[in-house]
């Protein structure tokens, strides 16, 4: 069984700074999420599946805008749905509370985020020169936006 909570608690930066290791070469930290996760309109949705965490979303909303600031899935969950199913819940989510544009960064050479992120509707606004640290240099992050429909 599919779960998605969103939820703040104590324990939750130290969850998401578990579980951000094993999603990305530069992870954060318990501390870079608590911190997050105290200033207001931060959002964060952990999945599960059988009650075991397999990926995570965390977003900032103001007014009618959200960004989110980082999406992870777990590598033994890549490719099964999993993210286009975070990013499709994230989005009625904001829709209900009342966001119209959603707004995301994603470095340029990583092509799984970018088939992901165009998959469920994003479209590319803009380009942030040497945004990330990669391997070889520096690597420009894309911009991407996606307007959130309202009924």
């Amino acid at each position: 069984m599919i779960s998605h909570d969103f939820f703040t608690h104590p324990g939750t930066a130290a969850l998401l700074a578990q579980m951000h290791p094993h999603c990305f070469k530069r992870p954060w930290d318990a501390k870079a999420f608590s911190d997050l996760l105290q200033l207001t309109g931060t959002v964060v949705h952990i999945m599960s599946i059988e009650g075991q965490p397999i990926g995570f979303t965390l977003y900032q909303t103001h007014m009618d805008e959200a960004e989110i600031l980082t999406l992870g899935i777990l590598p033994d969950q890549r490719g099964k749905t999993s993210g286009s199913h975070m990013v499709l819940r994230a989005i009625n989510y904001l829709e209900d509370i009342g966001v119209r544009r959603l707004f995301l960064e994603v470095a340029e050479t990583n092509e799984a985020a970018l088939k992901l992120y165009r998959k469920t509707g994003f479209t590319h606004i803009g380009r942030r020169k040497g945004y990330y640290k990669g391997n070889e240099g520096p690597v420009d992050a894309l911009v991407f936006e996606r307007l959130i429909d309202q009924l």
